[in-house]
């Protein structure tokens, strides 16, 4: 009869239990980047829907502009010249009609997208005519705690810790035994035995190198994903700008439009030329209007994305 114990040397137990914490919050980890993903992405489409659903609003607004001027026209003048003037607006009607139709397929598609990401109903979103408010400063360092640069980090760490558990396992483990041994026709005795492997250290030493491969490979991993972070990162805070001052550039352009469309209004219905220049006009206010939302929604998608 004996018992016997093995007692691991060189702190391969606590190795272990570290590397099975680690692998806790990796996964812990890895949930927490996947949720921001998801937000991310919920969010881009909920802002191109509400970019779809202002331009939607902006043509059928046009669209009664033009059928009212068409009206106006033939009512007050039925000359050959103003027919033709006539014709120019229901073609740009037409027009018009077309992009609706393409702008609703368009939406119909974010809205499949949308619901088979969050699996229910979707819900009413609201169109949000303004820009995503931001707070946020040193970006740059900010970026240090960001989950997606967390992972690496923790991974090398997991690799470190295997490393230290593959140098460990060249500490030879010791092998307690304490029993009895009832023999027939001899003596009994009790015994206490110790057993230690001999250290021929082959396979640990190919284990070791593998670990430190693994190491190294891991750190350059951390230090490409940063660069990659932070040149997607520098790419968003430009991209915001860049947007901010294309939005502020159609205002104006639609401001200076409205001016001349005023102007045209007076001459508009009793000189041939002027409702081709009205017409022109009109589809410049609409264009840069619809340039001020694509615009708004660029800003908004580089906000999101700074922020997740």
């Amino acid at each position: 009869i004996s018992l016997s114990q093995k007692i691991p040397l060189g702190g391969k137990l606590g190795i272990q239990e570290s590397i099975a914490l680690k692998d806790v919050a990796i996964k812990t980890l890895e949930l927490e980047v996947r949720k921001l993903q998801m937000t991310q992405e919920i969010a881009l489409l909920e802002q191109t829907y509400s970019r779809i659903d202002k331009d939607l609003a902006l043509i059928e607004k046009y669209e009664k502009i033009l059928e009212d001027l068409r009206h106006a026209h033939l009512s007050y003048n039925t000359t050959s010249a103003h027919y033709a003037d006539t014709l120019n607006n229901t073609i740009l009607q037409k027009n018009l009609s077309i992009e609706k139709k393409t702008l609703l397929k368009e939406k119909a598609t974010v809205v499949r997208k949308l619901e088979s990401i969050i699996t229910i109903a979707l819900p009413e979103i609201r169109v949000n005519d303004t820009l995503l408010s931001y707070a946020l400063h040193d970006e740059e360092k900010l970026l240090e705690s960001a989950p997606k640069l967390q992972l690496p980090n923790l991974k090398s760490n997991r690799t470190l810790l295997e490393l230290n558990l593959a140098k460990a396992n060249k500490i030879p483990d010791i092998m307690v035994s304490i029993g009895y041994n009832r023999r027939e026709g001899r003596d009994n005795y009790a015994f206490l035995g110790f057993d230690i492997p001999l250290p021929i250290y082959g396979r640990e030493n190919i284990a070791i190198q593998k670990a430190g491969l693994m190491q190294s490979s891991s750190e350059h991993s951390i230090q490409a994903i940063h660069k990659e972070l932070l040149f997607e990162l520098r790419d968003e805070l430009l991209n915001k700008e860049l947007q901010y001052e294309k939005l502020l550039l159609a205002k104006e352009v639609l401001h200076e439009n409205e001016k001349m469309y005023a102007v045209l209004q007076s001459t508009a219905l009793s000189q041939n030329d002027a409702l081709l220049s009205l017409l022109n006009v009109l589809m410049q206010m609409l264009e840069a209007q619809k340039q001020m939302n694509q615009y708004t929604f660029a800003y908004n998608e580089s906000v999101i994305k700074i922020y997740t």
